[in-house]
């Protein structure tokens, strides 16, 4: 398990909870420039629709989403772009939204919610696994034991998955919080360091915050994600240069590409990875000291059978 810089996660996902607010009309106020930003905090604010009216098939369901590029202007003169993401799943309006600390407060603004109506635009409801650290332990003891390989299939009448696979095929970073502060595990040097650098980590870790790793997932593959655990956001970011499948093989453009990598790792590999946590019985509080114990044995036989040599 080699130790990587984690690479800054920026995308959050947020639902529309007003019935009286139609898709259609939420693009065509956007697309029309029916909003009034703070020019104090979004100064010379810019919002253009990159893409128009899009259709994405994610496990049989088809989502209908545009692309909108947002940008402010900056102190040096240049001017700072993000991605708006909004999308139609089932009748349930959605966004996906660069910089999670002002996303809230962003797309009430665009919809012209003011700051009493707190209950129109809500977070993703995500299980407790997500921010207690269980589930992330759960992907890494996978890798650890050499079960990474997750095959699933539809004749579970009890499951809402297609039939499919899924294999965590490395940890890249972690980052945690410890009894002391908060710590990232980054190295140089030998593999053996970063792997012993990175053990020790997990043994001292109350809980996990954040994980970089790699992927396959159906035919996507390759796909490195990383998640950010938040007090009750679950933060994404994807790695474009990594990626191979389906999306690459369109030949989009990369900001095109990063949007549907976002709304197939929200939307869907979420929900499957948390599905796939559940029905394996592993929502228990020792995930982390089942896995510690396990590591200690295998450090301590094979420091003996150094010694022994």
């Amino acid at each position: 398990m080699g130790v990587e810089k984690i690479m800054s996660t920026k995308s959050t996902l947020w639902y529309l909870n007003d019935n009286n607010l139609k898709y259609e009309a939420v693009i065509k106020c956007l697309n029309e420039k029916k909003f009034s930003l703070n020019p104090e905090h979004y100064p010379d604010f810019s919002l253009v629709n990159k893409m128009q009216d899009q259709t994405l098939d994610l496990s049989g369901s088809e989502i209908r989403y545009n692309l909108f590029d947002y940008s402010i202007a900056s102190t040096t003169g240049k001017r700072i772009h993000n991605q708006l993401i909004v999308f139609d799943q089932n009748d349930q309006i959605g966004f996906i939204v660069d910089k999670s600390k002002i996303g809230l407060h962003f797309i009430r603004a665009l919809l012209g919610y003011d700051s009493s109506q707190k209950g129109v635009v809500i977070p993703a409801k995500r299980d407790d696994s997500f921010f207690d650290g269980r589930l992330f332990f759960w992907i890494i003891s996978r890798i650890y034991y050499d079960e990474s390989q997750i095959d699933f299939d539809s004749d579970d009448k009890n499951s809402s998955l297609e039939d499919a696979s899924i294999s965590f095929n490395s940890l890249d970073a972690v980052k945690g919080k410890t009894v002391a502060s908060l710590n990232t595990v980054s190295t140089e040097g030998s593999d053996v360091i970063k792997m012993l650098t990175t053990l020790s980590f997990l043994l001292e870790s109350d809980r996990l915050t954040e994980v970089s790793l790699a992927m396959t997932y159906k035919e996507h593959r390759n796909l490195k994600v990383e998640l950010r655990s938040g007090s009750d956001l679950v933060g994404v970011g994807v790695d474009l240069d990594s990626y191979d499948g389906p999306y690459r093989e369109q030949k989009i453009d990369d900001s095109v590409l990063r949007c549907e990598l976002l709304l197939l790792t929200h939307l869907d590999l979420l929900p499957t990875i948390q599905i796939l946590f559940n029905k394996n019985n592993s929502a228990d509080e020792n995930i982390k000291k089942k896995l510690a114990a396990d590591i200690v044995d295998n450090m301590k036989s094979r420091l003996n059978k150094l010694g022994a040599e």
